[in-house]
């Protein structure tokens, strides 16, 4: 069963990964980075299956030119709603 988390306590090791699947060219790799990157965001909401983070969704800050949301689902997770149910709980 999927349980979704709205806040900032993320797995960063998981989130590169669903950057990369998600094809993003220019992840950044550090963490100081990365986690600035997930701080400055308006709202964050994760999905778990039990403790393996398999969805993630950003709404940008103000500060970012680019404030559509984002939304990664880990490849084997796909077709299981949990993009929808992301986008409602953002």
């Amino acid at each position: 069963m999927i349980k979704y988390r709205k806040g900032y306590e993320i797995d960063y090791i998981r989130l590169i990964e669903l950057l990369s699947e998600a094809g993003f060219d220019d992840i950044p790799t550090d963490f100081k980075h990365l986690s600035g990157m997930v701080e400055s965001s308006k709202s964050v909401v994760t999905a778990w299956d039990f403790d393996y983070m398999v969805g993630f969704a950003r709404l940008p800050g103000d500060e970012e030119k680019d404030s559509k949301i984002n939304i990664m689902v880990d490849n084997e997770y796909k077709n299981q709603g949990i993009e929808e149910e992301l986008k409602k709980r953002i």
